[in-house]
């Protein structure tokens, strides 16, 4: 996923699902660091809303 994320198409599945994890990589790369930070770090770990807001709108366009 993170490797998608950064660009790297997967390969091995249909085209369909390639273009779906493409597609959501990012935004999952980001509540996955999010979700971590909770986790291991501190339950005060800010949301990520303006990443999730720009990520969000760049693959809508």
């Amino acid at each position: 996923m993170r490797a998608c994320a950064e660009g790297t198409r997967p390969e091995g599945i249909p085209r369909p699902a390639a273009a779906i994890i493409t597609r959501h990589a990012p935004l999952a790369a980001v509540m996955t660091d999010f979700i971590g930070r909770l986790r291991q770090e501190t339950r005060q770990s800010p949301y990520p809303a303006e990443e999730l807001l720009r990520l969000g709108s760049s693959w809508r366009t």
